[in-house]
């Protein structure tokens, strides 16, 4: 929730900022986002269940037999992908 709610929030700002449509014509505002169907209300009251969900599904003999990397902090995930060949190496 530390690492989400935060990311959560800025994207919203920024998407409802910028009008940045999201999909069929749809555009976050500011007034919608302190509705009661907002994503910002809808990220933290059900954090927890797709936390467990999630959990739950990629446990290492669940995960459909493919290998489960728990990646937690930014930099983590930039190295794994650079090393898989999903990222351009790193500029020196």
């Amino acid at each position: 929730m530390r690492v989400c709610l935060p990311r959560l929030i800025r994207r919203s700002l920024r998407r409802a900022g910028t009008r940045q449509e999201l999909f069929a014509g749809n555009r976050e505002t500011f007034s919608h986002l302190l509705a009661r169907d907002s994503i910002l209300w809808w990220g933290p009251a059900h954090h927890r269940r797709h936390r467990r969900r999630w959990a739950e599904h990629l446990r290492p003999n669940q995960a459909d037999g493919q290998p489960v990397v728990h990646l937690n902090r930014p930099h983590a995930i930039t190295g794994r992908l650079r090393s898989l060949g999903l990222l351009a190496p790193k500029e020196a």
